[in-house]
């Protein structure tokens, strides 16, 4: 699998984390409190690389996928704050959680990331790859700004900062050795935000699931 470097490194060598294969793999997630694709994802990654430690900023085994049982979590401070439903309120704590793990030691380091993960640190001997699902929506889409509840009134009050936080966020972004896109739109908002080319890998799909069939009177609604 080909990945495309991030353009703050210029002429760096377009890193192969396929071939030889990897020794120490270290996954990074934002967050294990959720069932979603993101997570499904994360799951795949540790089926392929089962000794692979999964670090997030925290873990609610209740209310993510049991698949995530007895695997090796290692969580941030944030995972003693008593929050679930509720933790995307801890938002302007998510840089300083990651920032906790320190700097993680494994030859290959692949952050799954929709706003936090990438901010991940590894040492300078890894290589560190960056799954990215989205760009954090609440940075770079301006609908969210407008949207009601709590989190977005507190990201109106952090407007002014606004710029700080993106200058942060896309120098996260460019510590990374390769990006990868969930898709083509997302890689697009990756050009837009970092100036980023990422190569779109898709997530995994259970094929298996679906089967064609006979053309019918079907309506679609979205």
């Amino acid at each position: 699998m080909s990945v495309a470097t991030a353009s703050a490194v210029p002429n760096a060598a377009e890193p192969d984390i396929a071939s030889p294969a990897p020794g120490r793999v270290a996954i990074v997630h934002d967050y294990l409190n959720q069932r979603g694709g993101a997570e499904k994802v994360v799951l795949t990654m540790s089926d392929m690389w089962p000794h692979a430690p999964i670090y997030a900023s925290l873990y609610r085994p209740a209310s993510t996928f049991a698949e995530f049982r007895g695997r090796d979590i290692r969580t941030s401070f944030l995972d003693r704050v008593p929050v679930d439903r509720g933790f995307r309120n801890l938002f302007p704590l998510y840089p300083a959680a990651f920032r906790s793990f320190g700097e993680i030691d494994a030859d290959v380091v692949i952050a799954s990331s929709s706003g936090w993960g990438h901010m991940a640190r590894t040492t300078q001997e890894a290589v560190h790859v960056v799954y990215c699902h989205t760009p954090a929506r609440w940075l770079y889409r301006d609908e969210h700004l407008s949207a009601g509840g709590r989190v977005a009134a507190a990201q109106r009050l952090l407007a002014p900062f606004t710029p700080g936080l993106r200058c942060l966020d896309a120098r996260a972004a460019h510590r990374a050795d390769a990006y990868i896109a969930n898709s083509a739109s997302v890689a697009k908002r990756i050009r837009s935000a970092y100036g980023i080319d990422a190569t779109v890998v898709y997530p995994p799909v259970q094929t298996e699931r679906f089967a064609p069939r006979p053309r019918g009177e079907r309506l679609l609604v979205i």
